[in-house]
């Protein structure tokens, strides 16, 4: 069963979300570990997207579209365990956009 989507959320509306929860991801000035923080969440912003847009007319659609994050050909997002594991901010990303977005979640 899908699970429904309380709101139809913009890319910026996403990632504002996230940097206010985790603010050290947009820290200036920039350096490794913050690019891979700003990695992290293109990658989390995408497969939620991904897994909840409506259709191509919804924001989510369109943030999936301008997406920065491409994955691999093979790649089946946070259903891999392995994906989780190596990815486990990312991962804690899409969490909290779940939490945030989607019915029945707190």
């Amino acid at each position: 069963m899908k699970k429904t989507i309380n709101d139809d959320p913009t890319r910026s509306q996403m990632r504002r979300y996230l940097i206010g929860i985790w603010p050290n991801v947009a820290c200036e000035p920039f350096n490794r570990r913050n690019i891979e923080h700003l990695l992290d969440l293109e990658m989390a912003t995408y497969h939620f997207s991904s897994d909840y847009h409506s259709g191509q007319w919804s924001n989510l659609y369109s943030a999936l579209s301008v997406s920065e994050y491409r994955p691999g050909a093979y790649s089946r997002g946070f259903d891999d365990a392995n994906t989780r594991e190596e990815n486990i901010t990312a991962f804690g990303f899409y969490c909290a956009l779940i939490r945030k977005y989607i019915k029945g979640r707190s």
